[in-house]
């Protein structure tokens, strides 16, 4: 018998190491944030980029499927001084949260229904950042499994189109310094 989503994840995070950077794309994209400004972490486990995003200024709304990695990040964001707002969602088969932010961020969660929906959770001119593994990472490594991995030229097609009101800031893909072949996305809500 196959574990749920849910325990499947708990497990994993429930002694794994932290990551403490965030993410290259992340990083590279994002900056101090605009007065009440807003984030959603889409799958953003233990909260690394969350947290970064908390430091820049944003109030960041974590989702995850696992409470076990959702009370970690809590717990380390309140070590740091901030606080997250959890939401634990399988959005696998579930919804995004039926809320706006001015930055979505996805990082190795790969959801057709979620990528293409994602610009309607977005305020006018906010930005979604997404970084994805190629089926090319699969030639150097094992994981992640090949459901979980966007074919070259995908993930831009998934996300942006003429009618959906997000506009493509960046779009590439390549060998990574962290050793992935990653699809690196970013797109811009248009404004009314």
């Amino acid at each position: 018998m196959t574990d749920s989503p849910q325990a499947h994840w708990d497990a994993r995070h429930a002694d794994a190491d932290i990551r403490q950077d965030p993410l290259e794309l992340l990083a590279a994209t994002v900056s101090a944030a605009p007065e009440n400004a807003t984030a959603l972490d889409i799958a953003g486990g233990t909260g690394t980029d969350a947290r970064w995003l908390a430091r820049q200024g944003y109030a960041v709304t974590l989702a995850d499927v696992s409470p076990v990695a959702l009370e970690r990040a809590a717990e380390l964001a309140r070590v740091d001084g901030f606080e997250l707002e959890g939401i634990t969602t399988d959005l696998e088969s579930g919804p995004l949260p039926e809320r706006r932010w001015d930055v979505i961020h996805i990082a190795n969660f790969f959801n057709r229904r979620v990528l293409a929906s994602v610009h309607e959770h977005l305020h006018p001119g906010g930005r979604v950042l997404i970084t994805i593994a190629t089926t090319t990472n699969r030639e150097r490594n094992e994981h992640p499994h090949p459901r979980f991995l966007v074919e070259p030229g995908e993930l831009a097609s998934l996300v942006a189109s003429p009618t959906d009101g997000l506009d493509l800031v960046r779009f590439d893909e390549g060998w990574r310094a962290n050793g992935r072949h990653e699809a690196w996305l970013v797109g811009q809500a248009r404004s009314l």
